[in-house]
């Protein structure tokens, strides 16, 4: 029984190795190894002082080793390579500060194991306007350490890992389903839209895709199963007030040959976002605008045709900032003042 329990736990290992190796994310352990997800800044400090809060600085979402910063504007990539304390802490190595004092000092204050394995990753920005981003970020698991000069330090934590502090156990699992907030639609379609796997034109359903957790891409077609899926394929988007030259196929979509992809939010406890988006490129035929739909009870309550932004408080914003619309728990999509 012993070997038969031992050679279990190495199947167990090996199947885990393999997996994390074709980049499927299945479990927590195997988030812990990438840098890919929403990371939301939480404390900042330099180094001797004590670590304040931070509320105003921009959520990160990395994937594929990509980012956008406010929006479109600021396209960011991230190099992985080797960590050496004299890169990173280049200044404070001249001012005697060496590895073990930044180490102490780091998890003092952060609760951050700095160590010889540590990753690092460094970043380069496309636009000369971009100066958001720090330029090297250091991860330990579930924590990423920013900085720019080796002194001042940003500390970032994994937005699942701070939204599982208010679930249930049984929750935690539906949690990796859902795609993430803030959603911005720009990066939504420069790191993931554009990269999604396709055949003839037409979007793959069940395709591997490299956009998790941020975003769960999912197609609407022909041969889906699940309620929300079938939801989502057979709404009539022109009657919710869709517009564009192609408009009329989205009057139930998937009957009309057309397959939708979409994401879901979770907001308000029984309400759900769907973002939808035409990406069909099969036939002769103008792409439509897409739009958000609320679900609720199994029912889409209403549809905001805008490509707003969503934010973790459910409110809608145009690309410069300016709040346009807020989902209620209705399920309805007030415009504001």
């Amino acid at each position: 029984m012993i070997s038969l329990t031992n050679t279990m736990k190495k199947l167990r290992t090996l199947l885990s190795i393999c997996i994390f190796s074709a980049s499927i994310i299945s479990g927590d352990d195997l988030y812990a190894e990438t840098i890919n997800d929403t990371w939301l800044p939480t404390m900042m400090s330099e180094f001797g002082e004590p670590a304040q809060t931070s509320k105003k600085l921009t959520p990160l979402q990395i994937i594929i080793k990509r980012t956008y910063i406010n929006g479109s504007r600021c396209h960011y990539s991230i190099e992985s390579k080797p960590y050496r304390y004299n890169e990173v802490f280049q200044l404070p190595l001249k001012a005697d500060i060496d590895a073990a004092k930044m180490t102490s000092y780091l998890f003092s204050t952060f609760g951050f194991h700095l160590k010889k394995s540590s990753l690092l990753y460094k970043t380069s920005d496309s636009g000369s306007d971009c100066n958001d981003m720090p330029e090297y970020l250091i991860q330990d698991g579930d924590l990423i350490i920013g900085t720019n000069s080796g002194y001042d330090f940003l500390l970032y934590k994994r937005k699942y890992l701070i939204e599982e502090m208010s679930l249930k156990n049984n929750e935690k699992k539906a949690l990796q389903q859902y795609s993430q907030l803030p959603f911005d639609m720009a990066s939504y379609i420069g790191l993931c839209l554009n990269y999604f796997p396709m055949k003839n034109g037409i979007p793959l359903a069940n395709a591997q895709h490299k956009c998790e957790p941020v975003y769960y891409p999912i197609v609407a077609d022909s041969s889906s199963k699940d309620d929300l899926s079938k939801i989502v394929g057979s709404h009539l988007y022109v009657k919710g007030g869709m517009d564009g030259i192609s408009s009329s196929e989205y009057d139930n979509p998937v009957k009309n040959g057309l397959h939708p992809i979409y994401l879901i939010f979770k907001t308000h406890k029984d309400v759900i976002l769907a973002r939808v988006t035409d990406s069909d490129r099969a036939q002769d035929r103008d792409i439509v605008p897409g739009a958000y739909i609320s679900i609720k009870n199994g029912k889409v309550v209403d549809q905001l045709n805008e490509g707003c932004n969503f934010d973790e408080k459910f409110v809608c914003s145009s690309s410069n900032s300016k709040q346009k619309y807020r989902l209620t728990e209705s399920g309805k999509f007030l415009k504001l003042p």
